[in-house]
């Protein structure tokens, strides 16, 4: 009964899996800057504050959700070894490098905490900082790679 779901999934259209690759990035980030933006005092200009904290905490992800939309357009061209190789390859060093800053964030700092400091702001700022210093330039990185790859394949040079 599972196989035949997985099966049934993996024969989806390349439209369906780039729709779906965008959705679950937005729901993501979505779900991301809602839960970790630093909520303004309620008063008049609360509005303003709230908005200025959603823009603040979402930023890092607009460069990563563009060079995302770029890879995701290069997946609509035909299946080769080739692209899957590269993808790998860049999911592995994503993920080595996602495991040094989550080492990294393991760390204890050289200096305590100041009392009014809450420990959620260090796990958002590793995070960000994951996104805005790593994770952007390997999507673009990614989509570079299958861009020229696409291009070499439709020049004659890659079979």
């Amino acid at each position: 009964m599972v196989m035949s779901g997985l099966v049934e999934f993996t024969k989806l259209s390349r439209k369906t899996w780039q729709f779906s690759i965008v959705v679950a990035w937005t729901l993501f980030v979505v779900v991301y800057v809602w839960a970790f933006h630093i909520e303004p005092p309620h008063d008049d200009e609360y509005g303003k504050w709230l908005f200025f904290s959603l823009f603040g905490t979402a930023l890092p992800w607009v460069f990563c959700s563009a060079s995302l939309l770029l890879v995701v357009l290069s997946l609509g061209s035909r299946y080769r070894p080739r692209r899957m190789w590269i993808t790998v390859i860049w999911v592995l060093v994503v993920v080595c490098l996602a495991l040094v800053d989550i080492h990294r964030l393991s760390q204890p700092g050289p200096l305590p905490d100041p009392v009014w400091y809450k420990p959620v702001w260090r796990l958002k700022s590793a995070v960000e900082y994951f996104a805005s210093q790593r994770l952007f330039p390997a999507l673009f990185i990614l989509a570079a790679s299958l861009w020229i790859e696409k291009q070499l394949v439709a020049r004659g040079v890659l079979t």
